[in-house]
This record gives C-alpha cells, sequence and structure tokens, in this order.
C-alpha cells in the first residue's frame, strides 16, 4: 500500500510542475524585452516586424512559439545544440495551417505548418478556449491575407 501512496505523490508533482510551467498567451506589445531580443538573436524577427502573439510550454529563455506579421515561428533550445529546434516559415511560402485543439492531458494544442519545399513543425499554443481560437484565428487570418496579396 505505501508503495501506491508514494506513486500517487510523484505523479502529483510532476503534473503539478507540467502545469504550473506553462505560461499564458501574450499579445507581442506586451513581451519582455529579453525574450524579444532572444527571438531577434535566433534571427525569427527582423527589425520591421512586430510579434503579434507569443506563446512558451516551458521558460521564455527555453522554449517559444510565436507569429507576426510576417511569419510563424518556435523555437526550442537545448543545451546540447543537436537537440535545439528553431523552425519558422513566412506566409508567403506556407502551403497550409491544421489546427489540433484535442492533444492528450500532457500535450498543449498545437498547429502543423507546412511550407512550399514540404517542410513541416509544430507550433504550440494553450489558454482557455477562446485564448487559444483567436490565437489560432488571428494566425490563419493573416496567412490568407498574405496569400491574397500576393495573388493581386
Amino acid at each position: 500500500m505505501p508503495r501506491i501512496s508514494v506513486f500517487i505523490q510523484v505523479w502529483c508533482l510532476v503534473l503539478l510542475i507540467l502545469f504550473t510551467s506553462c505560461e499564458k498567451i501574450e499579445p507581442g506589445n506586451a513581451l519582455d524585452a529579453e525574450t524579444t531580443n532572444l527571438i531577434t538573436s535566433l534571427g525569427l524577427l527582423d527589425k520591421d516586424e512586430q510579434i503579434v502573439y507569443f506563446y512558451s510550454n516551458y521558460k521564455k529563455s527555453r522554449a517559444g512559439s510565436f507569429f507576426t506579421d510576417k511569419r510563424i515561428a518556435r523555437y526550442w533550445l537545448e543545451d546540447q545544440p543537436a537537440k535545439t529546434e528553431i523552425k519558422f516559415s513566412f506566409y508567403k511560402d506556407i502551403v497550409s495551417i491544421d489546427t489540433v485543439y484535442k492533444v492528450p492531458y500532457f500535450d498543449c494544442p498545437y498547429m502543423i505548418i507546412t511550407s512550399k519545399n514540404g517542410t513541416k513543425f509544430r507550433a504550440y499554443v494553450d489558454g482557455d478556449t477562446q485564448e487559444k481560437r483567436a490565437f489560432f484565428e488571428k494566425v490563419i487570418s493573416l496567412w490568407r491575407k498574405s496569400h491574397s496579396l500576393n495573388l493581386r
């Protein structure tokens, strides 16, 4: 019986850590300078580009998904460079954005971004239902607007 109790305690601690490490969706203009500077240093933000929404499912200094007026991007930084992931695609290069709302309890909802060259990546976002919907709808709106401008 004591082994089950210890297992439950450890499992509850793991869940608590997972849930408390999640950040909220932030508008780009509310993002702290340290995070904006990091994103710029990773080559994910040009001087004439504005972050619209940002989300981190860990520490902002280690992970983030966001979109700007020109692109969608995600980074996951590890101490071992081989495990670091920095992904982005400009709207003009994106052929599809698929949203996945329903995920297992240990995961965050995400978008699958598919580019013209066939590459794909996920951009994660979590929050209440309205926040997620607003994030997804705004990024899809900017992508569609970008494509309609390119067709003219």
